[in-house]
C-alpha cells in the first residue's frame, strides 16, 4: 500500500485520460495529477506538484520532481534529483534522470534523453533543435558560436573552452540522428 499519497477525490479529464488530484500523507499538502499509483512511485521524495501531470505508463520516483504545468507520459521515466518544469514535457521512451532540469516549453522524448554530464561548470541539456546550458537556450549553430571569450563571462573555465566546444558538437550530433 502507497504510505506517500493519498488521492483527494478530485478528479479531471484530460484528452479522454482521468487524472486524480493527490495529497502527501505527511503533511497534507496538496500535489499534483496522476493516473493511477503506478505513476508515482512510494519509495523516495519524488513529487508531483501544481498542475503537473503524470499519465500513461509514465513514472517519476527516487527523489525526483515535476511541478508547474509540466507534462510526464507514455513510457517516460523522470528519476534521480532530476525537475521537469513549466510548460515541459516528457513523453514516449524518454529518461530524464540525475541532475537534469527540463523547463520552459521543452519537449524530451523517444530517445531524446537529458543526460547528466559530470564535472561540467553547467547543465546541459540537448533536444534535436535547440540546447541549454546552464540557464540559455540556443539553437545549435548558436552554441557552436561561442567564442572563448563568450564562453568565459557565462563562467566557463578558459581552459575547458574546446572540451565544452566538441562535447555539444558530439551531443548536437548524437541528437540529429
Amino acid at each position: 500500500m502507497n504510505k506517500k499519497y493519498v488521492f483527494t477525490g478530485i478528479t479531471k479529464v484530460v484528452g479522454g485520460i482521468v487524472l486524480r488530484q493527490i495529497k502527501r500523507i505527511v503533511d497534507n499538502v496538496i500535489g499534483g495529477w496522476i493516473e493511477k499509483e503506478s505513476n508515482l512511485r512510494p519509495e523516495g521524495s519524488a513529487w508531483v506538484s501544481g498542475n503537473a501531470q503524470v499519465y500513461g505508463d509514465a513514472q517519476v520516483y527516487g527523489d525526483a520532481q515535476v511541478y508547474g504545468d509540466a507534462q510526464v507520459y507514455g513510457d517516460a521515466r523522470v528519476y534521480g534529483n532530476a525537475r521537469v518544469s513549466g510548460n515541459a514535457w516528457v513523453y514516449g521512451n524518454a529518461q530524464v534522470y540525475g541532475n537534469a532540469r527540463v523547463s520552459g516549453n521543452a519537449r524530451v522524448y523517444e530517445r531524446w534523453h537529458c543526460l547528466n554530464l559530470l564535472n561540467l561548470t553547467y547543465y546541459i541539456t540537448v533536444t534535436p533543435q535547440n540546447a541549454v546550458v546552464g540557464c540559455q537556450i540556443k539553437t545549435h549553430k548558436e552554441w557552436l558560436k561561442i567564442t572563448r571569450k563568450e564562453a568565459v563571462l557565462m563562467g566557463l573555465p578558459a581552459n575547458k573552452y574546446a572540451t565544452f566546444k566538441t562535447l555539444l558538437k558530439i551531443l548536437f550530433k548524437e541528437v540529429s540522428k
